[in-house]
């Protein structure tokens, strides 16, 4: 299975249509303006799309992982201590939710 474009990407909407919407994707590289991430290879084009169509499933079980988890840390941490690794990945995970615009 071939790979996705690399992240970050960001997106801007745009109107083209009275009322009608479309989020045109891109890829940023540091330090340069974004560019139109349009891929020139027909499979990484196809690997883009199984990755946006799925976002919303992948979104809902980071949300429900970082829920389980964060409990499950709360009590652990009474046993064996704090965890600076795991609380830095719940960070992560929580700052991907909230851009996504879901609360965990």
């Amino acid at each position: 299975m071939s790979k996705h474009t690399p992240g970050p990407w960001t997106y801007k909407n745009r109107e083209i249509h009275a009322g009608v919407l479309v989020a045109e994707v891109y890829e940023q590289s540091a330090g340069k303006p974004p560019c139109p991430a349009v891929p020139l290879d027909v499979e990484e084009s196809k690997a883009n799309g199984r990755l946006i169509a799925t976002a919303p499933k992948l979104a809902e079980a980071l949300r429900g992982l970082v829920e389980r988890s964060a409990a499950f840390y709360s009590r652990a941490c009474l046993t064996f201590g704090r965890d600076p690794l795991l609380e830095a990945e719940l960070t992560d995970a929580r700052a991907a939710l909230k851009l996504a615009g879901i609360k965990d």
